[in-house]
């Protein structure tokens, strides 16, 4: 979160890449059941704890309001 902050700071130039993966792994995500399928197959590094903490975390996100700033 604090990565997709930072990628919004109108300091930074911004080419939305850090933000749209975000977005994408949002819609991918919607219980542990999704993180623990991306983690077999290597798209996703579990360093949270369960992969229901994963899933939770993206779905608290508003990724709607960070897509476009």
């Amino acid at each position: 979160m604090n990565l997709i902050a930072y990628k919004m700071c109108p300091d930074f130039k911004n080419d939305l890449t850090i933000t749209s993966y975000m977005c994408l792994l949002d819609s991918l995500i919607n219980e542990a059941e999704d993180v623990k399928e991306m983690r077999d197959t290597g798209i996703l590094y579990n360093r949270l704890g369960s992969d229901e903490e994963v899933a939770k975390l993206f779905n608290q996100m508003n990724t709607d309001d960070l897509q476009w700033g």
